[in-house]
């Protein structure tokens, strides 16, 4: 899955991937601060519950959202 957000007034894009896990589960915080090292996403990204990603928009302003990603089975 990948899930792009596009920051129109700032002319910024953050990436979001599934920080390399695979299977129903989803990444653990260990995953996604290895995956977003470096990235605009260090440090910004929290795992409350496994596998949901949550991050904080850094400012106001327009957004564009893209996401793109299999479907589950079963």
């Amino acid at each position: 899955m990948l899930c792009t957000v596009l920051s129109v007034s700032a002319n910024a894009d953050f990436n979001f991937t599934n920080a390399g896990a695979i299977g129903r589960q989803g990444p653990t915080q260990s995953q996604v601060n290895s995956a977003y090292a470096g990235s605009n996403l260090e440090n910004s990204v929290t795992i409350t519950s496994q596998g949901i990603q949550e991050w904080t928009v850094p400012a106001s302003g327009l957004y564009r959202i893209e996401a793109r990603g299999a479907m589950g089975g079963g």
